[in-house]
Parts: C-alpha cells; sequence; structure tokens
C-alpha cells in the first residue's frame, strides 16, 4: 500500500466472495467478478419484461441477445466521502463478446449501502453465460466535484453553433 492509496472498507457477504484486485501494477482499475452461487439475478429483455433466475451451484446465468442483468459481486462497501466508485466494461469482454456496462460507467456513490453490482449487456446475437466468478468489469475510484448552479446570461464566446455533431463532417 502506498501512501496515495485510500481505503475502502468492505464487507463480504459470502465467506468465499474474492475481492476487486489489480491485474497488475501498472492497472488504473480494479478487476471485479460475478458471485453468482446460489443467488438469484435479475433479467430485463430487449422489450423490458423483468424475469428472475434463481442461480444454483455450478449453473451460468444465461443472458439472451440484447438482454440486460445485474450481476452481484458479494460484497458491499464504503467509500469515503468526496469519492465515487465507476463501473467500467472490460476490453476484451466488449470487443469479443459483445458486452458492455449498460449504464457506462456506472456509479457507486459514497452513500449507497447494499451489495455492489454490475449492469451488463449483451449486445451480441449470441447468449452470453456468467460463470460464478468471471471478471465481468472493472471499478475505479475517482474524487467528487460537487457543482452548484446560479442563474444569469451565457453569452457566445465562439464562432461555434449547432451541437451534437455540429464540429464533425
Amino acid at each position: 500500500m502506498s501512501s496515495t492509496d485510500t481505503i475502502i472498507v468492505v464487507e463480504k457477504l459470502y465467506p468465499d466472495v474474492e475481492l476487486p484486485e489489480y491485474a497488475t501494477a501498472g492497472s488504473a482499475a480494479m478487476d471485479v467478478k460475478a458471485y453468482v452461487k446460489g443467488v438469484q439475478v435479475t433479467t430485463y429483455t430487449e422489450s423490458n419484461k423483468k424475469y428472475q433466475q434463481l442461480v444454483v451451484d455450478g449453473v451460468p446465468v444465461v443472458v439472451y441477445p440484447r438482454e440486460r442483468v445485474l450481476i452481484p459481486l458479494g460484497f458491499k462497501g464504503k467509500i469515503p466521502e468526496g469519492y465515487q466508485v465507476k463501473v467500467l466494461p472490460r476490453s476484451g469482454k466488449a470487443l469479443k463478446e459483445g458486452v458492455i456496462v449498460s449504464n457506462s460507467p456506472g456509479t457507486i456513490d459514497s452513500d449507497y449501502p447494499g451489495e455492489w453490482g454490475v449492469i451488463l449487456h449483451n449486445t451480441s446475437e449470441s447468449k452470453l453465460e456468467i460463470n460464478h466468478g468471471d471478471k465481468i468489469a472493472q471499478i475505479e475510484l475517482q474524487p467528487v466535484y460537487r457543482m452548484q448552479f446560479e442563474e444569469g446570461v451565457v453569452e457566445q464566446t465562439t464562432e461555434r453553433v449547432g451541437g451534437f455533431g455540429s464540429t464533425g463532417t
């Protein structure tokens, strides 16, 4: 641990939970693993129909094309005030399997008390199987800069007009 590390106190919800780890010394984010052993997961279909899957030990969670699923991580944590944890996709899963973090980047706020989870979206045409212990996403600690709004006049200071693609060709 270095002097720049920030401590996140975690509580394992199951004794065999594997806590997040940095894969290499140069990794900016920690890998998180699915805890899908004897738990219930929530899945949403392309047409937003919700259903529950009870996951039995050794059986993967099945996510069909264009479905979204909330995968539990098996722990909860206390993020210090002034910080947030961002949930990011793993590049290999996105490229090779079409699996993205649906609300990317996801945010875990410092005052969130519950189990951490990842919303995955299967963008491929093939069914996806998520096994217990699979690396499914990455998390990164970031400072929070709070905003306040003050009403006033916003003057145009550049020649730029349009928006949403106005600088493209």
